[in-house]
């Protein structure tokens, strides 16, 4: 439950500093007027046109979507989309104007929806330690394996006393694999160190006070307590390099 609650809370704040450096990208970009890209994302994706027209007369949205649905705009649209859609937006959006791209965020937005939806869907996280998810964003179906994500494994080589035996291992779990991109993935968009360090102080205090109440329950288990000690090395080495 703790662990659902934060990665909500946290997936929040990693969309809305997404949103915000799409808007800000733009707004200082001159060959751009809000207006043309939302063009051509209609164009590329024109079910999603009608995904938004679903929703207007029943959701919280509706009444944005009465007043902009013939003149949308990046700053309006970003209010009604799906995680999902605006993820596509986003990639559209640095595919045209490369200039300001973060490789890094733009290859751990798929791990973020996934564990935000499942999360927000109220899904058993831990259970899936035993037996993973298989068929997910990360599964090559060519290949009948699970595929991690490659910057990821990049930012993975950084951090010390985790072997790279280990890292494979650990990885080719889509939820340990997802959380962390999640982590990385907040840590690169976010642009405000003050909520920053808030976030990481929480996490630093679920992985060693909450998560260890009772870590006699799980001594003799050693899927939990290995997965445990690996997150909580990637968990020590952010608190060290941003607090």
């Amino acid at each position: 439950m703790y662990l659902r609650e934060y990665i909500i809370k946290l997936s929040l704040d990693t969309e809305h500093f997404l949103k915000v450096k799409l808007i800000n990208d733009l707004t200082n970009n001159d060959k751009e007027d809000g207006y043309n890209i939302i063009s051509q994302f209609f164009q590329k994706y024109p079910y999603i046109k009608r995904n938004i027209d679903f929703k207007k007369n029943d959701s919280a949205c509706a009444d944005l979507i009465h007043k902009y649905e013939n003149n949308w705009a990046v700053w309006n649209i970003v209010e009604v989309l799906s995680f999902g859609d605006f993820i596509k937006l986003f990639e559209l959006y640095y595919e045209l104007y490369p200039e300001n791209k973060s490789q890094t965020i733009n290859n751990l937005l798929w791990p973020l929806k996934f564990i935000r939806n499942a999360s927000a869907h109220n899904n058993c996280l831990l259970n899936t330690l035993r037996k993973p998810y298989t068929h997910t964003h990360l599964f090559n179906g060519k290949k009948n394996i699970i595929e991690p994500n490659k910057k990821l494994v990049s930012l993975l080589t950084e951090i010390p006393n985790i072997s790279k035996n280990t890292r494979k291992k650990k990885i080719a779990n889509p939820i340990i694999h997802d959380f962390i991109a999640t982590l990385f993935l907040f840590n690169e968009v976010c642009s405000s160190p003050i909520l920053k360090e808030k976030q990481l102080h929480i996490l630093q205090d679920l992985i060693n006070v909450r998560f260890v109440k009772h870590s006699e329950y799980f001594i003799n288990d050693n899927i939990f307590t290995s997965n445990y000690e690996f997150v909580k090395k990637i968990v020590d080495y952010l608190c060290e390099k941003y607090i």
